[in-house]
């Protein structure tokens, strides 16, 4: 495969003085590998400006989510700046004094802080999109905020999902909007797709970018409880099983956490089942719009079936995560799979069995 030059550009170590004098899309397209690494391979293989909203679309909720885990930023500073994400972006501009001025203020990732200093750079980039398929970012993004508004105003003090009803309403907001966001993109650049697909993947959407969400969630517990500040993991599920939240990490009652976990992946599984449904609509002829769904998916059933391998080590502060060989080893499987759906579903059959027996 050969990348053009500004694709090239993204595998470039650059510094604050080079990112400067970037255009606006060489940008963002440098920043891309910094800030995503499931999406980084599969966005880069895809075409014209379908990439181009792909790629903007990840670092505007990027930019979301790095206000919304900001652990210096105050409940009402988060919602403050939010809701200036909102308006500036609606005007097609990200440039204002205050809101470059959060790029002095946020205490997250570094390679995440760049985007708020050049954030002119990232509005400029936006505003360049077609009209329509910029109303779809825009809509995706929109809706993603306003949801992470509402859950910063309900728990001000830090993330605590209450019931599993909030569990799956924070995922449909931070992922499930996503997976709309890229079908209807899919819908405008994929010709090849027929009514009854374009039916179909509607019906999955919020639930592929939903799969993906979960598993990330199950994976990072104690990282999410120590480094963020937030617990996922309902409380209503956890006193089911005579434990709460303020007693997830406690070495006493790992057994009982295990056991609240198992039924969050038991829940991940279904919807993985959902977001093989969706990827298999997607038509032969479009194999990189499918190698972009299906890497990331792979990864995430192959994660699972390490999260129940690992039973209560999954309550370790160690993160569970999948080998190189493996990661490598996934990659080519999706690359493939990208032209076969019989493949996709026997690699998907043969994860599943080794996370059937183990669990």
């Amino acid at each position: 495969m050969k990348f053009s030059p500004v694709s090239l550009t993204v595998f470039q170590t650059l510094g604050s003085p080079q990112l400067a004098s970037l255009s606006p899309r060489k940008f963002c397209y440098s920043m891309l590998p910094k800030v995503s690494r499931s999406f980084v391979l599969g966005t880069l293989l895809l075409r014209g400006k379908l990439k181009d909203c792909v790629v903007i679309g990840y670092i505007l909720c990027r930019m979301a989510d790095t206000i919304e885990d900001d652990l210096q930023l105050s409940a009402s500073m988060k919602t403050k700046f939010l809701t200036l994400f909102l308006s500036e972006l609606e005007g097609s501009s990200l440039n204002s004094k205050t809101f470059v001025s959060l790029g002095s203020i946020l205490s997250g990732e570094s390679s995440h802080v760049v985007l708020f200093q050049h954030a002119g750079k990232v509005g400029s980039f936006f505003n360049s999109l077609p009209s329509e398929q910029k109303q779809i970012v825009y809509q995706c993004v929109q809706e993603m905020v306003l949801g992470m508004i509402k859950f910063i105003e309900k728990y001000p003090s830090g993330i605590r999902l209450n019931t599993m009803k909030e569990y799956s309403e924070y995922c449909y907001y931070v992922a499930g909007t996503v997976g709309k966001m890229l079908t209807a993109l899919w819908e405008k650049n994929c010709p090849f797709l027929s009514d009854k697909q374009k039916i179909l993947m509607k019906k999955y959407a919020e639930k592929f970018g939903e799969a993906l969400q979960c598993v990330n969630i199950l994976k990072d517990v104690v990282w999410d409880m120590r480094m963020e500040n937030s617990i996922y993991i309902p409380q209503e599920l956890l006193l089911q099983h005579n434990s709460e939240q303020s007693l997830l990490l406690d070495p006493n009652f790992r057994l009982k956490n295990t056991a609240a976990i198992k039924q969050l992946i038991e829940l991940t599984r279904s919807d993985l089942n959902d977001a093989l449904c969706y990827i298999i609509q997607i038509p032969l002829f479009h194999p990189f719009v499918r190698f972009f769904c299906i890497f990331p998916f792979l990864m995430a059933v192959a994660t699972l079936r390490e999260l129940v391998d690992a039973g209560e080590r999954i309550l370790d502060d160690k993160k569970i995560k999948l080998s190189r060989d493996e990661t490598k080893k996934i990659l080519l499987k999706s690359f493939l799979a990208s032209f076969s759906n019989h493949y996709l579903k026997k690699i998907k059959y043969s994860l599943d069995q080794a996370l059937i027996v183990k669990s």
